[in-house]
């Protein structure tokens, strides 16, 4: 699991907020949209070629309802069909499914739900909570949600709305909580209302419960917050100064200011990076009308194609060329952090957690990692890869690679001798591993493991 999840139960400070107030601003927002749509014509912005590949899709708001097309604008389908409106629409990092929150205007209030994309299912996941956010990993989800006096504080849960934990707890409400890329920390905005003028401060909490306040905000309601593998934090705001527009700003993960990247009468809002920090996906919101858009960091954009005026919040499902492979370890989902990697004809997984899965240990033993199972002992080099078991050392192929402190092996190279099962369909991009020794059966559904290393791979510096 992501190494956040260490921090919770630990207490920071208390709060109080009513967040259902900015959540019906959000929906009066898409419907004057909608209306706007009608009164004006649509601008033809110069072309961005290459942020959307072929098999990508992107899902966003019509109606109040999720529709998703592909990145060339083929195959327009609409994903859900209620009275309630949808809002805060995300995809997993996986693109296996969507989760985003509904209100309910029998209960006014908001809940959780998600949508897997294969089954085109549905489903409640919290019944109460807000602005909700992929770990990296994709295994668990952070959101905001009241308390008792009305505050809005952080909680995560995994992927189907379980092992619900509480991580903070302040005397006012925390928003739009993100992951870091590695999963190691949390991003949200604090609102202090002892304030004269509307004021929010960005927050980083680590896993340890440490907080280092980046910057902090005035007269601006905050609209989205995104954080992304080798990006900073990207903030949407709506600015009151002397005219109400919408923003766009990159702010690095430490204290500093934040650099504006959009500016003048049209604004942008709902904003992500796009994979390898190419561009962004965002919503341009002008006097007339609102409509899907991605742009280069420099600021050329095009219209994502299959939209129209009106239309709110894309999100990105990555194709299959962008995503992580997935992984099936004995017939269990995992997921892992740093992301398996793929080299060649190879799956490259974490070592420290695959390890205790299939039933080895892993100790250091001066400059090389041991490994053992009951009575069988390898030696594994991480600098040069070389594999021994007291007879010629046998280098691995692929290398392994360390990435943020984890050792990443090659499990085709290491199946022989580690007595696995190796599967790679390099088409779907999925990898099943099972040990020789295993009996179980195959299941039509899988059960999911989150798998990440919560320190250091041992001995690797």
């Amino acid at each position: 699991m992501p190494r956040i999840m260490a921090i919770a139960g630990q207490k920071c400070q208390r709060g109080a907020l009513n967040m259902t107030l900015r959540r019906l601003a959000s929906l009066m927002a898409a419907s004057l949209a909608l209306a706007c749509a009608a009164l004006g014509q649509e601008e033809v912005l110069p072309a961005a070629e290459g942020l959307l590949r072929p098999d990508d899709q992107v899902a966003f708001l019509r109606n109040g309802d999720i529709y998703m097309v592909s990145g060339e604008g083929r195959g327009l389908q609409r994903l859900t069909n209620t009275t309630d409106r949808e809002v805060s629409l995300r995809a997993a990092p996986d693109g296996s499914a969507l989760v985003y929150e509904s209100f309910d205007a029998a209960t006014n209030e908001f809940a959780i739900y998600t949508h897997d994309l294969a089954s085109g299912m549905s489903r409640q996941i919290i019944p109460v909570g807000h602005a909700p956010s992929w770990s990296p990993d994709g295994g668990w989800l952070a959101y905001t949600a009241n308390v008792p006096g009305g505050a809005y504080e952080v909680f995560v849960c995994d992927r189907h709305g379980q092992n619900i934990q509480r991580l903070t707890d302040t005397p006012t409400s925390e928003l739009y909580p993100v992951w870091s890329p590695d999963g190691s920390r949390l991003a949200y905005l604090r609102d202090l209302p002892e304030a004269t003028r509307r004021s929010q401060v960005l927050v980083i909490r680590d896993a340890a419960g440490g907080e280092v306040e980046v910057t902090t905000l005035t007269d601006q309601q905050v609209t989205g917050l995104s954080w992304a593998p080798g990006a900073n934090l990207l903030l949407g705001a709506r600015v009151t100064e002397a005219q109400v527009r919408d923003e766009l700003y990159e702010i690095r993960p430490e204290p500093g200011t934040p650099r504006r990247l959009t500016e003048g009468l049209d604004g942008e809002t709902a904003g992500a990076w796009l994979p390898e920090v190419a561009g962004l996906l965002c919503s341009q919101v002008s006097r007339s009308a609102s409509r899907p858009i991605v742009r280069t960091l420099d600021g050329t954009g095009s219209l994502v194609p299959g939209t129209e005026s009106g239309d709110l919040e894309p999100t990105l499902i990555p194709g299959p060329s962008r995503r992580a492979p997935t992984v099936y370890v004995r017939n269990r989902r995992s997921f892992y952090l740093p992301a398996p990697r793929i080299v060649g004809d190879d799956v490259l997984l974490p070592l420290q957690a695959l390890a205790p899965q299939i039933g080895w240990m892993v100790t250091p033993e001066g400059a090389t990692l041991r490994l053992t199972m009951g009575d069988r002992e390898l030696d594994l080099d991480p600098t040069t890869g070389a594999l021994s078991s007291g007879d010629a050392p046998l280098l691995l192929n692929p290398l392994p690679v360390l990435i943020d402190q984890a050792l990443l092996v090659p499990v085709g190279a290491l199946a022989e001798h580690l007595a696995l099962t190796v599967d790679w369909n390099p088409t779907a991009r999925v990898l099943r591993v099972t040990t020789k020794e295993a009996t179980d059966e195959p299941s039509e559904r899988p059960e999911t493991e989150r798998v990440a290393p919560s320190d250091p791979e041992p001995g690797i510096q």
